[in-house]
């Protein structure tokens, strides 16, 4: 009876009381093997992934073959990145049953975090013959398809699944995603909308509907989203940057700095927290803070986009030249090389060279406005009262949304 309370409050999403309903139920049972499952999966509701390992190797002791247990301490070590070992423990369960379809799929999913993509393939393939219409693997079909670049084919299957019930949650949530990497950022929202109205409560949607919400300048929203995203994670990394940029964008500048140092904190290696508090330093004119932010976001990852640039330009404003003759050829060989090193304001400053100089804005504008396909403008003529009027002036520069006509 407890466990089954358990399992009542754990789909109520109280997980923390389900695992005080599950504790009871083995207190009166030490050996009750379905209580300790039920108490790992309350606990990986709660981010609680050590936690949830332990008590399935509880139940899978008592039970040694459990298979349920087994499948779900692989997705334990899954969440936990011990990807190889949760290869194993999905590996151990299709000996119990080579026909699962849960270690099947999970056996894929496995396989897809170790880059080995043709063996994921084929076991999400091995998963849907197994089991018909199991939507959770047309999604992980679709994950595999978003990696090769086939996006179009990957909305396609998580349509699919949606087809089939309209009611599953995670095809909104992967359909959301797919939307997202193209930048249908309105149609990205609905469908995480749609996943959240059918009570898919994961940290990693909050998160990607809060992103999405940051791009198309909804601050307010985006800050709520990230707020659940770590309601349900409170070591969320990710999601604390991204409430540091919603707070950004509010102007509330020492709550962002606030939780872009514990982004950093909680995750040193987070390189858009470094790039976020960075260029949030160098904003405000904290060039020294900035240029110590860029400079270790350089030492994690050398190329990426325009840090040595804007390192090289806050020190400037500090007349630190320390390696200055270094870092120029460096700006300057990069952006030969068609890579992003720098951005056309502060280049201004380093270099005499036309040729660069262009090369440098041709890459800028290239990156942050994309031709579009077809073009907005393809010759029309227009009979309109009011007329249109279209500014060009040097002094917009690169300050994108800024410029006051």
């Amino acid at each position: 009876a407890f466990c089954m309370r358990g399992n009542a409050l754990k789909d109520l999403k109280r997980a923390q009381d389900a695992i005080a309903s599950y504790d009871r139920a083995i207190a009166l049972k030490p050996d009750y093997a379905e209580a300790f499952y039920a108490r790992a999966g309350a606990l990986r509701d709660l981010g609680k992934f050590a936690d949830a390992l332990a008590a399935c190797d509880s139940a899978i002791q008592i039970k040694p073959d459990f298979l349920d247990a087994i499948v779900n301490r692989g997705n334990a070590l899954l969440s936990l990145k011990r990807h190889e070992e949760a290869l194993a423990s999905f590996e151990s369960a299709l000996i119990i049953d080579p026909r699962s379809a849960d270690a099947l799929l999970a056996r894929g999913l496995a396989l897809r975090e170790l880059k080995r993509k043709d063996e994921a393939r084929a076991s999400i393939e091995e998963a849907l013959a197994a089991k018909s219409g199991f939507l959770e693997a047309y999604c992980a079909f679709a994950a595999l398809l978003q990696d090769e670049g086939k996006t179009d084919e990957a909305l396609a299957w998580c349509d699919k699944a949606i087809t089939m019930d309209a009611n599953f949650a995670d095809a909104y949530r992967h359909k959301g995603r797919l939307l997202e990497d193209q930048h249908k950022l309105e149609e990205a929202l609905a469908a995480y909308d749609k996943a959240v109205a059918l009570n898919f409560d994961e940290a990693d949607l909050y998160f990607h509907r809060g992103r999405t919400l940051q791009i198309l300048k909804r601050p307010d929203e985006a800050l709520k989203s990230f707020d659940r995203a770590v309601d349900l994670k409170p070591d969320y990394a990710e999601a604390i940057d991204g409430r540091g940029l919603a707070l950004q964008d509010l102007d509330q500048i020492n709550d962002a700095n606030d939780h872009y140092t514990r982004a950093i904190a909680l995750k040193p290696d987070l390189l858009d927290a470094w790039n976020h508090r960075g260029n949030m330093m160098m904003e405000h004119q904290h060039f020294a803070e900035a240029a110590s932010d860029f400079e270790q976001l350089l030492e994690l990852k050398p190329d990426f986009d325009y840090v040595r640039g804007n390192m090289v330009h806050c020190r400037m404003h500090c007349c630190d030249w320390h390696d200055y003759e270094l870092e120029l050829p460096k700006i300057e060989s990069a952006l030969r090389a068609g890579e992003r090193s720098v951005t056309p304001f502060p280049f201004q400053a380093m270099s005499g060279s036309p040729s660069d100089l262009r090369k440098c804005s041709e890459i800028f504008g290239s990156d942050v406005y994309p031709a579009k396909t077809p073009p907005l403008w393809a010759g029309q003529r227009y009979d309109q009262k009011k007329i249109r009027v279209g500014y060009v002036a040097g002094e917009f520069r690169e300050q994108i949304g800024r410029a006051h006509v």
